[in-house]
C-alpha cells in the first residue's frame, strides 16, 4: 500500500510539477519521503501536498506541514520512494 502510494506521487510529480501560493489548505500531504521531482537537475524533496487532483507544493517536510489544514490528512511516508 505504502509502496502504491509513493509511485503514484511520483507520477503526480512528474506529470504536473509543483505550484505555489495556494489560498486554501491541501487535502492531503505526504511527508518524510523521497520525492523525485523530474527538473532539470531531478532534485529529490522530503515532503508534498495534494489539493483535488492538483499537486500544489513539493518540498521539505518542515515547509510542507505548515500548509496543514484542520481537514487535511497527513500521511508520513518513513522514508519511501518509488524505485
Amino acid at each position: 500500500m505504502k509502496r502504491r502510494m509513493v509511485a503514484l506521487c511520483w507520477l503526480l510529480v512528474s506529470w504536473m510539477g509543483a505550484a505555489h501560493g495556494q489560498t486554501t489548505p491541501p487535502h492531503l500531504i505526504l511527508i518524510n519521503g523521497k520525492v523525485v521531482t523530474v527538473d532539470d537537475r531531478f532534485s529529490v524533496a522530503e515532503a508534498l501536498a495534494v489539493k483535488g487532483e492538483r499537486l500544489v507544493a513539493v518540498g521539505k517536510t518542515r515547509d510542507i506541514v505548515r500548509l496543514t489544514g484542520p481537514d487535511t490528512h497527513k500521511i508520513d511516508v518513513y522514508d519511501a520512494s518509488a524505485r
